[in-house]
């Protein structure tokens, strides 16, 4: 070999070499082994692995060291925060004690006005029975009361005058016999609501006895009296009464035309012979009953 080619080796590997100290073995020289690992052009296992070099360690900014005194008042502000909720605590659980005694409390109440809301539904329901008894005992006693009474309709109404006089000269006037006793048999006399202008009230009259009014009551039928003077009795009935006999005289008076006939006194009608009492209770029976008892016309 030149010794060129070898100087210009050596010089090679020498540069390679110091490059790369770190690829020398201890006690032996890099450029020898250079030397030799080029010319022997065998590769051998390196020693040591090569490392990056270390980077000096930066503090960041807040990472400065904290006294004890700092430290101590840090502990100092949390035990106090401590202490504070702890006494928020207590409060809570005092504000909370309060608040279940409060609805218990409150459970009893509700349950106690239930109770009394109960009773007082019975009550009152027992209350509204009692009126409606209460309210039809009234009307039937104010029904049995105006069975002694008549009402006068027509008779024209003057001022300042006598109604008891002028009524019992009518009733003179129908019933004669009655001449010298017209004043025990008349207990009462009056009109019906309040005075108005264009309009004559009804009167009303109360009898003593109740034969007297039945008495006047039939001959009243086609008086002649009454024509002349264009005045009519009537019954003195409830107005609930007048209103249903409305509403069941069309019926009563289909049945009465179609198959019953009056009786003699022509105040009353004649009932069929019902053998059954499905029969009896049938409809134009009851009604038939139902216009007997309260005078018939």
């Amino acid at each position: 070999m030149p010794k060129s080619n070898q100087v210009k080796g050596g010089v090679t590997a020498a540069t390679a070499l110091a490059s790369h100290s770190y690829c020398a073995s201890q006690g032996g020289d890099a450029s020898d082994d250079g030397m030799e690992t080029l010319s022997s052009k065998v590769r051998r296992p390196l020693p040591d692995t090569p490392t990056k070099i270390p980077v000096p360690f930066k503090k960041l900014r807040g990472d400065e060291e904290v006294s004890n005194p700092t430290i101590l008042a840090a502990v100092n502000n949390l035990s106090a925060m401590l202490q504070e909720l702890n006494v928020q605590m207590k409060n809570n659980t005092v504000m909370i004690a309060e608040i279940a005694k409060s609805v218990e409390f409150n459970a009893k109440e509700i349950k106690d006005c239930k109770s009394k809301t109960l009773t007082l539904e019975k009550e009152v329901t027992k209350i509204g029975t009692e009126n409606a008894n209460l309210r039809e005992r009234v009307l039937e006693l104010e029904r049995y009361k105006r069975r002694w009474n008549l009402k006068l309709r027509g008779l024209k109404e003057q001022d300042n005058e006598n109604t008891r006089e002028t009524v019992s000269q009518i009733l003179v006037k129908i019933a004669p016999q009655w001449t010298d006793k017209i004043d025990s048999i008349v207990d009462s006399v009056h009109r019906l609501g309040k005075k108005e202008n264009g309009r004559h009230r009804h009167i009303v009259i109360h009898f003593t006895m109740r034969h007297f009014r039945d008495e006047l009551w039939c001959l009243t039928k086609g008086s002649a009296v009454c024509k002349e003077l264009n005045v009519s009795f009537a019954e003195h009935v409830l107005p609930a009464d007048r209103e249903a006999r409305v509403a069941v005289w069309p019926q009563i008076k289909q049945a009465r035309e179609a198959e019953f006939e009056l009786l003699p006194s022509g105040r009353r009608f004649r009932l069929p012979q019902c053998k059954l009492n499905r029969l009896k209770n049938s409809f134009v029976p009851h009604s038939v009953s139902l216009l007997n008892k309260h005078g018939g016309r």
